[in-house]
Parts: C-alpha cells; structure tokens; sequence
C-alpha cells in the first residue's frame, strides 16, 4: 500500500511568532545560544534586568513592527517558498519513503509558519515548525521545510521501531541524546547525494556534540545505508 504524503500548508501569522520567540527563551539554555537567532538590535533585551513580561513586551512590539514594514515581502517569500516545494516535493517524498522504509507519515494537520527571526523550532506533536519569511534564498528556505519535516518521520519511526520519543531520557546518555541523534541523522542524510541532487546543502552544526557524532554516523549510513543498522548503535 503506497504511503500517504502530507500536505504542508504555508503560514504569515504575526502571533505564530511571537509564541515563537516566547517557547525559544523559555526552552534555551542561556542568551549566548539565543543571540544566534535573534537580530542584533535585540541582543540589548538578553543583557538587561527586564523581567520575562517586559521582555516580551519589547519582542511583541518588534515583530508587530517587522511584519506591518515587511508585509509584501514576507508574503511574496511565502508564496514562493510554496511554489517550489509543490514543484520539489514528490522526489522529496520518494526519497523519504526510500529511506524510512515505507514507514507512514504521522498524522497531522503540518503547518509552517513564516518567521522574522532565524530561529525555526518545531513541535512534533502538533505537526509545525518555523521557516524564514524574510531570507531570499529560496533553497535554503526549502531546505528548513525539509529539515524539519525529517524531525517528524524521524522521531515516529524511533517510535514505533525503538518505543522511544523525543523527550525519552536513556540510562547513562544525556538529558539531549535523542536530540542529537535525530540532528546529526538530519545532517547525515542532508550530506548525502541522492538528497543533495534535490537540495543543495550540507546542513549546519551547531553544536560541538553534533560534529563529534557526526563522523560515526556518516560511516554507518555509508556501510548499509539503511535506518535499522544505523539506528541499532545507537538504541
């Protein structure tokens, strides 16, 4: 039985994004991981005293301000963002398919919502996640999309395969192994030639973990490249 691919549906919402920067400082881990995703003319707010309320304040009048200044601009991003994923995602969606072993997309309603902010978190839950509506490079722009959408097969299929979710704390490992792994995978495949003939990219590490497991992982998916073999070293 062929699998069912999910249809993302495409997003401007100026509140989407201030939730956006609410969960982003409520979940980092300290101002220094935060000033990479944040404009520098808002690195003020993470060295003040502000409390958390005034801070959010300030954010929530900046990205009101953002979104009225860029509106068509955002919104002609978004519809080009849109335009090319129609145009790029059954191959993407084959190769996804190949990878994961015919597994089934989870259910979900996959929305992404544009962003001001170089921050694109997801929740695999609900089934969003964040891309950039102001960046012009349309295929790093479409890359985000497809990043983020792995997280979603990824993290069922560990699921199913392993009874392991994203917030699973394993004996011995850190509190953000799961993480890791499902990142440097990401990395891993997006490194690969079949996927780069759709996408030209080779991802970004930014975490010294990430590099460090990165070399392993790239060997094992070269060896077999299948999921479980892959997979096995490391739950």
């Amino acid at each position: 039985m062929p699998v069912k691919n999910p249809k993302i549906k495409f997003v401007v919402s100026v509140n989407q994004d201030i939730k956006n920067y609410i969960l982003f400082n409520k979940y980092s881990d300290d101002s220094g991981f935060l000033k990479m995703f944040l404009p520098k003319k808002l690195f003020y707010v993470l060295k003040s005293n502000f409390s958390e309320r005034k801070k959010t304040e300030i954010i929530t009048e900046y990205v009101n301000d953002k979104f009225d200044l860029c509106k068509n601009e955002i919104n002609k991003n978004v519809k080009n963002i849109e335009k090319r994923w129609k145009f790029i995602e059954k191959k993407y969606f084959k190769l996804i398919c190949k990878i994961f072993k015919n597994h089934s997309w989870p259910k979900g309603k996959y929305i992404g919502f544009a962003s001001i902010f170089e921050m694109y978190p997801k929740n695999i839950k609900e089934k969003t996640f964040y891309f950039s509506g102001l960046k012009k490079d349309l295929n790093f722009n479409i890359a985000t999309v497809a990043h983020e959408m792995l997280h979603f097969i990824f993290f069922d299929y560990i699921k199913v395969r392993y009874g392991i979710n994203e917030g699973t704390e394993l004996k011995n490992k850190s509190p953000k192994y799961i993480w890791n792994v499902s990142e440097v995978f990401n990395l891993v495949i997006e490194t690969w030639k079949p996927y780069q003939k759709i996408f030209k990219t080779n991802g970004r590490s930014y975490y010294f973990m990430h590099k460090k497991m990165l070399p392993k992982m790239k060997r094992l998916w070269k060896e077999k490249e299948d999921m479980d073999y892959l997979l096995n070293h490391y739950f």
